[in-house]
């Protein structure tokens, strides 16, 4: 089962939109539940009772998401394409991608592949820097060790359980990117595997 959820960055939320009847929306990246939104009705789903719905969904809406396999059923699939040493405890999307408790691509979520925004450069403590178009300048910041994760790192690129707080994308001007990269100009990168309806499926970008 895979979900096409949306980051909404100036908005500060995630949704997804199964069809013109269902939908959802993460609480503090899914820490505090969901709130699903059922022919015109709201529900609260708190955190602990997400793989339910989700087993509910897998039997109601198949032909939209997928099947869903609760992985306390079986033991967990290898990543073979990201994380080849952990297992896919969520199960892998249709295109080999690891799927996270939401049920996103890590493609999604890490932009490993820069199809989402092409690379300007990493610094550490402070983020990675990305264009979408060698015009427009982002940065995903850094993060620190937290209760859930113990080691640092750039954020992902939406929120979740760990990182609820995730500011995802933040746009910055020529003059910031320069304070780290004075010869790099943006103009001159090569944005040519940035699949912009990718990012628009599931951006909202500031």
């Amino acid at each position: 089962m895979e979900l096409t959820w949306k980051f909404d960055m100036p908005a500060n939320t995630l949704t997804c939109v199964v069809d013109s009847t269902l939908s959802y929306r993460a609480l503090h990246g899914g820490c505090d539940g969901l709130i699903k939104i059922y022919n015109g009705v709201e529900t609260h789903i708190p955190s602990e009772e997400w793989h339910l719905e989700k087993e509910w969904l897998s039997e109601n809406y198949s032909e939209v998401v997928g099947t869903f396999e609760d992985p306390s059923s079986s033991p967990p699939t290898p990543d073979p394409k990201f994380l080849s040493t952990a297992p896919a405890v969520f199960g892998l999307s249709s295109d080999g991608d690891y799927l996270d408790r939401l049920q996103r691509s890590s493609q999604v979520m890490s932009n490993n592949l820069g199809n989402l925004m092409a690379p300007l450069g990493f610094v550490e403590g402070v983020g990675t820097f990305e264009t979408p178009n060698g015009v427009d300048i982002y940065l995903r910041s850094w993060h620190t060790a937290n209760d859930h994760w113990d080691w640092s790192g750039q954020f992902n690129t939406m929120p979740c359980c760990v990182f609820p707080d995730n500011p995802g994308w933040q746009k910055i001007t020529l003059e910031e990117f320069h304070k780290y990269f004075p010869d790099i100009d943006p103009a001159d990168t090569d944005c040519s595997n940035v699949d912009l309806d990718l990012l628009n499926k599931h951006f909202v970008l500031p």
